[in-house]
Formats: C-alpha cells, structure tokens, sequence
C-alpha cells in the first residue's frame, strides 16, 4: 500500500489527538477517507486540499454530507 501526501496529513492530525490526554480511542466511522469517531462520542472528518490557496474551499459530496448531517 503507497502512502500518499493525504496520509501523512491525516497522521500529523490524528497524532495531535491521540498525544492528547483525554483521547482514549479512535474508530474507523464510515467508509468516508479521513471519517472517523474519537472516544465514542466525537466525530471527525479529516479533509485535504492540495493546492495553496488564500481561502479553502471543500467540495462535498452528497454521502460526505449526508454522513455529516446525521451526526446533527
């Protein structure tokens, strides 16, 4: 399997999370990439966006929203 430029930032992130001292786990969510549940009770969804720009601008697709809209 080849990492890609995304993983490492997904990792630099969910590191930050994990060093955290009220982390106790972490769960693969959905099939989404970069999805996920910390500690049972948050959910993350870890975007990339590989171009330098000013403003970011994430384009969702309509089951990124629809897995974000449940949580609501």
């Amino acid at each position: 399997m080849k990492i890609q430029n995304q993983d490492l930032y997904h990792v630099a992130v969910l590191t930050q999370i994990a060093e955290h001292s009220p982390f106790k786990a972490l769960y693969k969510e959905d099939s989404l990439y970069g999805d996920y549940l910390v500690n049972d009770n948050t959910r993350l969804l870890v975007l990339y966006l590989n171009e330098e720009l000013l403003l970011w601008h994430f384009k969702f697709s309509n089951h990124e929203l629809q897995s974000m809209q449940s949580d609501l």
